[in-house]
């Protein structure tokens, strides 16, 4: 029987947990992270998805910058057996706001210097969605 890929991912962090499975380079040096923190990291980021009602199937929009909580997130959110909606951060505002509405993401996690920028015009595209939802749902029952 083979193991999903979260399975493997237990399983390496679980064997290892003190070896090293990434490394970001930096300008000032190098930062590291461990097997072990890194599950710990994935597991209490699907704890969270968990706590915030993010169910088997549910999707989760992900905007960031390359680096290596980016990769922690997208495995939380697989962890937790919710789909990945990812965002290119230099993308189009327009374009990712309409991503997100017809995706009906039910959580983001944005970290990018642009998602300044994409939140509040995502968030007024919500609110129309929602707004637009509620008229039909009353005109239905």
């Amino acid at each position: 029987m083979s193991l999903t890929f979260c399975e493997q991912l237990i399983a390496s962090a679980t064997a290892r947990p003190g070896k090293i499975a990434m490394t970001r380079l930096g300008a000032t040096g190098s930062e590291s992270t461990t097997f072990g923190s890194m599950l710990g990291q994935i597991r209490s980021i699907a704890w969270r998805l968990e706590k915030e009602g993010i169910n088997f199937g549910d999707r989760v929009a992900l905007m960031g910058e390359n680096h290596p909580q980016w990769a922690m997130i997208y495995l939380g959110i697989l962890y937790r057996g919710a789909v990945v909606v990812p965002l290119d951060p230099a993308g189009i505002v327009e374009t990712l706001s309409a991503f997100v509405e017809n995706s009906e993401a039910k959580r983001a996690f944005m970290h990018t210097a642009r998602s300044i920028n994409f939140v509040p015009y995502a968030t007024a595209r919500a609110n129309q969605f929602n707004s637009r939802f509620r008229r039909h749902r009353s005109r239905a029952g």
